[in-house]
């Protein structure tokens, strides 16, 4: 998805001429933004300083900072300003405040120490959630609003003693083209990175299982590798070679296809047309909202997704989606073949879930932001 579909609801503001939004970011083509101003800004030690230089240069009454993975730091994707630490991020807070310029951060996921690599011992585990209290308190007092995706995040990142400062917005619902449906095998598919957290495992457990008394159905699992150092500090690679040999031996007696890398939209919307479920396995824990089910909410698709915090804050359980306790391989079989016998259950998932995607398409979420905007800057919006 990246930079280029979240700028989707900032497109929206560029035809009402209140204001005149301008793209300071060191990761896009300014190709693919068709009507708006793109600034790059080189990655750096100066990278706030020169955020703020550009900022004073185009009279930037608002900032507003999309800060990727909440505080860790790793390849961040942003809307206005690229920030890639927790320094950067505070620096160019600080920075705008000695100008005069308003900022706007939105956290895409709040940290938790559930929500740390399990490769950190208990100790640094406790420790960094303890600095991130403290940082928290720092970004709310720095910053004049900060929007969050969901009241659980809502909930984790207030303070009573700083009312006001932190604010919900849904993150958007991408506006899909109606895909023909092409009806060939019964097809599951998992879309997203491709890293050991997304249960991917337990999904070809549960899957070859379901195979073994149902041979005419088809698994498509399509992803990539996150490209940033996080990859790295999780020992992905080494998941990755081991996950690309197993489908290979499972290849031989299961119908898988498998999609790694970048996918263009052409691409997906060929997977998206021969799929009847969405399944989201995924077993960890981070207070944040998922992307993928963001892409895929307007197909109305039924989802099967782990009883988990970014799953729970958007999907009810037996309404708009079907939940599974995470790494519970017989409950996730259970599941897929309950799904898979109940074309009723699979109709009645898809039209709860149409109903309720209107209000997060990116015109509703441009008046979201708007309203946050106008608030800050003192002007009414008409």
């Amino acid at each position: 998805m990246g930079l280029f579909n979240q700028l989707k609801w900032i497109k929206t503001y560029s035809h009402t001429g209140k204001f005149t939004p301008i793209i300071f970011t060191d990761t896009v083509d300014p190709h693919r933004i068709d009507n708006l101003k793109v600034e790059n800004i080189a990655l750096g030690i100066g990278f706030s300083f020169s955020v703020v230089k550009k900022a004073r240069k185009f009279k930037v009454k608002l900032l507003h900072i999309q800060y990727n993975y909440g505080y860790l730091g790793f390849g961040n994707r942003v809307l206005l300003v690229t920030v890639t630490s927790l320094f950067n991020l505070l620096a160019t807070i600080l920075l705008s405040n000695l100008f005069k310029i308003n900022t706007v951060v939105t956290l895409h996921s709040v940290p938790s120490e559930d929500s740390l690599p399990g490769n950190i011992n208990p100790f640094m585990r406790g420790l960094f959630y303890r600095l991130t209290e403290i940082y928290n308190k720092l970004l709310l007092t720095a910053t004049n609003r900060v929007i969050v995706f969901s009241k659980q995040q809502y909930e984790s990142l207030r303070s009573d003693k700083l009312p006001g400062k932190v604010c919900i917005i849904p993150h958007m619902v991408y506006r899909m083209d109606t895909l023909e449906k092409k009806h060939e095998k019964f097809t599951f598919t998992f879309h997203g990175y491709l890293r050991p957290s997304k249960g991917i495992d337990d999904l070809l457990d549960a899957y070859v299982k379901l195979f073994e008394q149902f041979p005419g159905l088809n698994l498509i699992i399509a992803g990539g590798k996150h490209s940033s150092a996080i990859s790295a500090f999780n020992n992905e690679e080494l998941f990755l070679e081991k996950l690309r040999d197993r489908i290979k031996r499972l290849q031989s007696t299961c119908s898988i296809e498998f999609y790694e890398g970048f996918l263009p939209d052409q691409q997906l919307n060929d997977i998206f047309s021969r799929t009847d479920v969405i399944v989201l396995p995924y077993i960890d824990k981070g207070i944040e909202v998922s992307g993928v089910v963001s892409r895929v909410l307007d197909l109305h698709l039924p989802l099967i997704c782990s009883q988990t915090p970014r799953f729970q804050s958007e999907l009810e359980n037996g309404v708009t989606a079907l939940f599974f306790e995470p790494q519970n391989i017989r409950m996730l079989y259970e599941k897929m073949a309950l799904l898979l016998s109940d074309s009723d259950l699979r109709s009645s998932l898809a039209r709860n879930i149409e109903e309720k995607v209107f209000e997060r398409y990116p015109d509703k979420i441009a008046k979201m932001h708007e309203k946050v905007y106008f608030e800050i800057l003192g002007t009414s919006v008409s």
